[in-house]
């Protein structure tokens, strides 16, 4: 049970830090280049 858990949440973290990077660097590039 916990351990399935805990791979769904590091999976779910995985994928928070991936979008936000995408996010980041979408504004970033907006931010640049106007």
């Amino acid at each position: 049970m916990s351990s399935t858990m805990n791979v769904s949440f590091f999976m779910f973290k995985e994928k928070v830090s991936r979008y936000s990077t995408t996010l980041s660097a979408s504004i970033l590039s907006v931010v640049v280049n106007p």
